[in-house]
């Protein structure tokens, strides 16, 4: 417990250099083409539509690609956009991070995509950001709706910033709009 509040307490300055070493990581593996790399599908059930060039998966999905791994409930992945709609319960790990959300739709060719009801757990930085949408725009850039943002562990974070919107580039730089600093559940900005 003295362990948790000693690195939530020096989190504050982790946040800051968070925001300039933010890394690119997309909302897929990162760098790869499923027309081109390895792809491994599991499912309870799978099916292949040749018109649509689509794999629909249902019931205990899992996709394993090059330095990536999606679970979801199911997905139809098209093989000819890149592009990959998951749905249910939703679980992206691209190398140690982690994307949660209820609904993931993305484009692995782009390395773009939206989440919905979403978290985030960036590991190279100790940071975890929720929002109602996840928007990866770029390949260094993140737009959060109605964010939430901390490097705390736990359901009740001893700090956290939250607004309604929340742009980060890897560069380092990132704005918050209705933005609030809170510790614990006490506004102190």
């Amino acid at each position: 417990m003295i362990l948790r509040r000693k690195r939530c307490q020096l989190s504050f300055v982790g946040l800051i250099i968070f925001f300039c070493l933010l890394p690119a990581h997309s909302l897929t593996a990162a760098e790869t083409d499923i027309s081109k790399g390895p792809v491994t599908i599991e499912a309870d059930s799978i099916a292949y539509d040749k018109e649509e060039d689509t794999y629909h998966a249902k019931g205990n999905v899992l996709i394993i690609f090059s330095r990536g791994v999606l679970m979801a409930e199911s997905v139809v992945l098209n093989r000819a956009t890149n592009e990959a709609n998951a749905e249910g319960y939703v679980m992206l790990i691209s190398d140690e991070d982690i994307l949660e959300g209820d609904r993931v739709d993305f484009n692995i060719e782009s390395k773009t995509g939206v989440a919905h009801q979403g978290k985030m757990f960036f590991a190279a930085n100790h940071f975890y950001v929720k929002g109602s949408t996840i928007e990866k725009t770029g390949e260094a850039s993140y737009h959060f709706e109605n964010a939430t943002a901390t490097t705390c562990d736990g359901d009740s974070p001893d700090w956290r910033l939250t607004g309604r919107e929340l742009d980060v580039t890897v560069d380092g730089y990132g704005t918050m709009k209705d933005s609030k600093f809170l510790a614990g559940s006490v506004p102190l900005l």
